[in-house]
């Protein structure tokens, strides 16, 4: 990995209260962070930006993580 360039969070999570806790948490950290509420959104964002880590929630809307 690039160590200039951030790495690349995706955060699939359908609460927006809990996501804004992991989003301020993660501010200062050099990480991208984009968030889905669901895992068909998750799944899409996958193909399209490759990411480092994905921080996945067990219960959503559309299906399981």
């Amino acid at each position: 990995m690039n160590k200039h360039r951030k790495s690349r969070l995706l955060l699939v999570e359908d609460s927006l209260a809990l996501a804004r806790v992991y989003e301020e948490y993660l501010k200062p950290m050099p990480v991208d962070v984009t968030h889905v509420t669901e895992g068909r959104e998750g799944l899409m964002q996958i193909e399209k930006t490759d990411p480092d880590v994905i921080l996945l929630d067990l219960n959503l809307p559309d299906m399981n993580g």
